[in-house]
């Protein structure tokens, strides 16, 4: 070939290799573990040249380890999810874990670059922990409620707008008793009394908002 030197002098600019960008998508933070399960991980993870490994990393008080995660079928792009058994790690109720993933590219000019996720918190919480939890839900609805009927004691019956808005606060007790109520249904501690006088509760206030609300004047 013929061989040429050009006079106009031009720019190379080289840019530097990112590390991978990975994120961690799943689950809600932070996350309270009733029992040692397993625990479902969505993640998405990807660099501009490729990637090399990718790890799950968590450190407790005590503790830290390390999963590898498969990369799958593409070398620079890779997302899916991984099954993590909280057995894995000796973490003892009440215990705090902070985890993330880590994605390592290929990078074989200087030393390879590093991504991590945001980092997330799972904690272990017992049964019993778990019951006292849901009691002290329990007496705030109780708390809210008895507000509720009190201010109807003081309020006049020619305030439509006070009206309407206890009228909301009932339904959004009504709320809080179903999801307390649910609670209760799994727990072990909780008697079947009680799983039934929140029952009772529920259908009760949830009537009498039926009939404030055909009451009320439009």
């Amino acid at each position: 070939g013929v061989r040429s030197i050009e006079a106009v002098p031009r720019t190379i600019e080289a840019e530097p290799d990112q590390p991978p960008t990975v994120q961690l998508l799943s689950p809600a933070e932070p996350l309270d573990v009733t029992n040692l399960r397993r625990v479902e991980l969505a993640y998405t993870i990807e660099d501009d040249f490729g990637l090399t490994s990718i790890e799950l990393v968590w450190e407790g008080v005590k503790e830290r380890g390390k999963k590898v995660i498969p990369l799958g079928d593409t070398a620079s792009r890779t997302q899916g999810k991984l099954l993590w058994d909280i057995a894995e790690i000796q973490v003892p109720s009440g215990g705090e874990v902070r985890y993330w993933i880590e994605a390592k590219d290929n990078d074989t000019v200087g030393e390879a670059n590093i991504g991590r996720s945001r980092e997330l918190h799972l904690r272990v919480v017992s049964a019993r922990e778990r019951h006292e939890e849901t009691l002290g839900r329990q007496q705030g609805v109780a708390e809210k409620i008895l507000k509720n009927l009190a201010s109807r004691l003081i309020f006049a019956d020619d305030n439509p707008p006070m009206r309407e808005e206890l009228n909301r606060q009932i339904r959004e007790v009504i709320v809080e008793l179903g999801s307390v109520a649910a609670s209760f249904e799994k727990d072990p501690h909780a008697s079947d009394a009680m799983r039934k006088a929140l029952a009772t509760m529920r259908d009760r206030v949830d009537k009498l908002a039926n009939l404030e609300t055909r009451w009320t004047p439009k």
